[in-house]
């Protein structure tokens, strides 16, 4: 689409439009292919079928997949209103902590939306105390012993429910990712590359700790499709540039987390794109700054005694300047952020 929609443009206008630098890909879709590369390679148990609802919990190396395990917990716990009752009617019971605790249902995910997995394992791991009750309180109620026994094993133990929290603390990463990159109230493009380097960096930085080496292979393969799709942003100005033009962080970003190398990389680039498109607008010789103010003789006899002989070189630098470059460097240097409420968009407007 985009290919025959750059043919049109050639056609009418007789400009070049690349399509290869103006396909922004769905940053969600990024996400949840990362994201998905975590939970599948960390667990191979089976979602939910109508069709098949008995759910087996499997074997890796050694040890019984937790997520599995939940997510077949969740099925039982769900599958009939008198079971559901019984689950609430054990979070009631007495003693409660201080707050009382909210009487909640557990939630089944879907293979189609790797937030409902976090979500499942979040709510079953806040309420462990009540799955395990669940759990035997269920397995008493079975007509045989066999039956009786296989529902008691499937309580967790105390091992398996911190591997449960800690896969749950991996996934809080990119909900929060996502969460902060998501806006309803304007344009968040700005927003893109801070997000993915963010949950590149936390979920990166685990994959070596101790603490979490049961999920490296999966973190592995979570980063490396982070990164993956982080090189195609490579191939577009709009990310850099719509950062860029948020008032309030302009080239903070870069400043920050780049280095001084692909900062001034960077700058250099978008100043070629600001150059491009100011003399499309203004010609060679446009200036649309304010015209130069004219200095009082109180200013020139002030700007004599200063002992700062810095302040004139810099002063005539700046004036040196081709239009362009003043108009861009005016931005950027200036001190104008955008006020609380307001979006980039209309900040611009």
């Amino acid at each position: 689409m985009l290919v025959e929609f750059a043919r049109r443009i050639k056609d009418k206008s007789g400009k070049t439009w690349i399509p290869k630098k103006r396909r922004i890909r769905c940053l969600a879709h990024v996400f949840h292919l990362a994201t998905r590369a975590l939970i599948s390679t960390y667990s191979k148990a089976p979602f939910y079928d109508p069709e098949s609802p008995d759910l087996t919990v499997s074997m890796t190396d050694g040890r019984r997949d937790e997520i599995g395990l939940v997510r077949a917990i969740v099925v039982k716990a769900r599958s009939s209103a008198q079971r559901k009752q019984l689950f609430a009617d054990i979070q009631r019971r007495p003693p409660h902590a201080c707050p009382e605790p909210e009487v909640t249902q557990l939630l089944l995910d879907m293979p189609i939306r790797w937030s409902s997995t976090y979500v499942m394992i979040d709510r079953a791991e806040k309420k462990k105390k009540y799955v395990d009750t669940f759990v035997y309180e269920l397995g008493l109620r079975q007509p045989t012993q066999e039956k009786c026994d296989q529902m008691i094993q499937m309580k967790l133990t105390a091992d398996e429910w911190k591997r449960v929290g800690l896969f749950a603390s991996l996934l809080a990463h990119a909900d929060n990712a996502q969460q902060k990159f998501s806006s309803d109230a304007g344009p968040s493009l700005h927003l893109a590359l801070p997000a993915l380097e963010a949950l590149h960096k936390a979920w990166d930085s685990r994959s070596i700790q101790s603490k979490y080496m049961v999920f490296s292979t999966g973190l592995n393969a979570a980063v490396n499709k982070i990164a993956e799709y982080y090189e195609h942003t490579a191939d577009l100005d709009a990310y850099t540039m719509a950062m860029l033009l948020d008032p309030s962080f302009k080239d903070a970003h870069f400043k920050t987390y780049w280095g001084a190398d692909l900062h001034a990389d960077a700058i250099q680039h978008a100043e070629k794109i600001f150059k491009r498109h100011h003399l499309d607008m203004y010609g060679e010789d446009g200036d649309v700054t304010s015209p130069k103010e004219k200095v009082s003789k109180i200013s020139k006899l002030l700007r004599e005694l200063s002992s700062d002989e810095g302040e004139d070189d810099e002063e005539d630098e700046i004036a040196n300047q081709s239009p362009w470059l003043k108009e861009f460097n005016l931005y950027l240097n200036s001190g104008h952020s955008c006020p609380p409420g307001m979006s980039i968009i209309q900040w611009w407007g």
